[in-house]
């Protein structure tokens, strides 16, 4: 439900994914696992939100729309029309529950297809900034990367990497999302 780290920027928004997207994406019974190191690194904090959203937060948020933005919207306009708290997910879900699982699944499989295509770009994102912050600290590194006085080329390289990866076709498997509500929703009221 939703994305981590909005920021707005030269009219132009920038977000993440949430940490629970990322793991649902190591789900033990997903056939493709995350290769980069980067995903845990943000996970866990060790790379600040700030890092990520200057890394790749703007493409993906351009990506994310593109591909998935239908059902966050649609889930977005069922909360809203139905009046019910969007942070009480048994209020919701009877009715809103197929948008939130298809925006889940959406949202995961397209993770999954980015780091097939980017992951040596985000680890080698990864070990600049982990470099970086051995010499001079994560808060020093934090500030070059805010104020662009910082030189770290692959963290530009990683936007890039989305933005290309993003220009092949992507397709995901609604069955599940579907599969999934139908099941859970019988514990819900509409």
């Amino acid at each position: 439900m939703g994305n981590s780290g909005s920021t707005k920027s030269g009219g132009g928004s920038s977000f993440l994914p949430t940490n629970s997207q990322l793991g649902k994406c190591k789900d033990e019974k997903e056939a493709y696992q995350l290769q980069s190191k980067w995903w845990d690194a943000q996970k866990d904090g060790t790379i600040p939100a700030p890092v990520s959203l200057h890394a790749y937060g703007q493409q993906y948020a351009v990506t994310f729309k593109k591909n998935c933005g239908k059902y966050k919207e649609g889930f977005d306009r069922c909360v809203k029309s139905s009046g019910k708290d969007p942070l009480n997910m048994s209020t919701w879900y009877g009715a809103c529950g197929l948008n939130y699982e298809l925006e889940t699944r959406c949202t995961t499989e397209l993770i999954q297809f980015l780091d097939k295509g980017c992951h040596a770009s985000f680890d080698r994102g990864l070990t600049a900034v982990e470099s970086a912050a051995d010499l001079m600290g994560m808060d020093r590194v934090i500030g070059q990367i805010s104020d662009g006085s910082g030189n770290f080329p692959p963290l530009k390289s990683m936007n890039q990497c989305i933005k290309k990866v993003s220009e092949q076709p992507f397709t995901f498997d609604e069955a599940p999302a579907t599969t999934k509500y139908t099941q859970n929703s019988r514990f819900f009221p509409p």
